[in-house]
């Protein structure tokens, strides 16, 4: 559970400093919650579990508080499309 907050904390830190990380949400996420967030992109997204856990945190924090400016979706991983 620390380490998914830790993700979060991380997310939010690098949006204040550069103003965008393809999260977006003014919301305070609980431990429970962000653990929620990832089971449910994990359930869908199973050919990226193999992936380094940074990346599909991220992934599933994207694809749960998606900004709303961004582009449509192309894939139901955004952040991991990006990187392989």
């Amino acid at each position: 559970l620390s380490y998914v907050l830790g993700v979060w904390d991380g997310v939010v830190s690098v949006a204040n400093i550069h103003g965008h990380t393809g999260v977006c949400s003014d919301a305070t996420l609980t431990a429970g919650q962000a653990s929620m967030v990832f089971m449910r992109w994990a359930e869908r997204n199973p050919k990226y579990l193999h992936l380094p856990r940074g990346y599909t945190m991220l992934a599933a924090l994207e694809d749960a508080y998606p900004c709303k400016e961004a582009s449509p979706k192309t894939s139901s991983a955004p952040a991991l499309t990006r990187r392989y």
